[in-house]
């Protein structure tokens, strides 16, 4: 079964299909995060009448702080969710994809991290 990450984030959007594709999407992103602190809600989940699929969603504050291509680190704030979709694989629920929707982008010249000043 293959598993899916579909992102309009904001480094950039694409499709990643397969655990080496995904592994290499987070790895990209893991580079520009400085730092980051995701709040998410409960999350939402509907099981399909045949009792083999689900949907889910989660909705998402996060505090992110990101190497910019100057070197200068720059925080944001961002709203989205999360639309997965899930299937029941040999008696367990697997992921099979993640579509995150980006609702607001906002820029924080100062970034959220305290730094020390010593």
């Amino acid at each position: 079964m293959t598993t899916g990450w579909y992102c309009s984030k904001t480094f950039g959007s694409g499709s990643y299909t397969g655990r080496a594709e995904i592994a290499a999407f987070i790895e990209d992103v893991r580079r520009e995060l400085v730092w980051t602190h995701h709040i998410l809600t409960n999350g939402d989940i509907h099981i399909d009448a045949d009792g083999l699929h689900a949907r889910g969603r989660w909705y998402l504050q996060a505090l992110e702080d990101v190497l910019l291509k100057d070197g200068q680190i720059a925080g944001y704030e961002v709203f989205a969710e999360y639309n997965d979709t899930f299937a029941k694989c040999n008696g367990k629920w697997c992921l099979l994809e993640v579509r995150p929707v980006v609702h607001v982008v906002r820029r924080v010249n100062s970034g959220w991290r305290i730094r020390n000043t010593d």
